[in-house]
């Protein structure tokens, strides 16, 4: 079973994290863990969405496995940052024809960085000429207070194979 290949009854998944901690790269980590996908090896994937790929709300994936995802983070290391993260999925209307993901971090808030991305998929949907059937996004924010802070938005990619 490839978890790395990816047919009709793929999924995608959106999750979004916020983590805090005494050092950068644990605050980041708290965030994948927020996510729900802290168990996991991540791989970073660039931003098309495979032909017939559905919509999920979980990962049914066993610890350590391989997972594709496409992301955003941010990371404030000083107090009084607010940090933002949003993904965005453009759904094509014919289900034979590849979408896109979009990811977009920043300092900010999570509703001007949500817009943002929401925008950035229908561009690039427009730039493929595929019709949009929907555009699905999630985002999140944090300020950042005493220890760092990271926020955490992706699209993780599921095999048929998982569910």
């Amino acid at each position: 079973m490839s978890f790395l290949s990816f047919g009709p009854n793929s999924r995608f998944v959106l999750r979004a994290g916020v983590g805090h901690a005494r050092r950068a790269l644990n605050a980041f980590d708290a965030a994948l863990v927020q996510a729900g996908v802290g168990d996991y090896n991540l791989i970073q994937v660039s931003s098309i969405l495979p032909p017939g790929a559905t919509q999920g709300d979980r990962i049914p994936l066993p610890a350590g496995t391989l997972l594709p995802i496409a992301y955003g983070t941010e990371l404030a290391e000083e107090p009084g940052h607010r940090i933002s993260a949003a993904v965005s999925v453009g759904v094509p209307a014919d289900p034979t024809r590849n979408g896109v993901i979009m990811e977009y971090h920043a300092h900010g808030t999570a509703d001007d960085a949500e817009a943002i991305v929401r925008e950035m998929a229908a561009d690039a949907m427009a730039l493929r000429g595929l019709d949009v059937d929907r555009i699905e996004s999630i985002s999140i924010e944090v300020v950042s207070a005493d220890e760092p802070a990271s926020v955490f938005a992706g699209v993780a990619l599921v095999h048929s194979d998982a569910f």
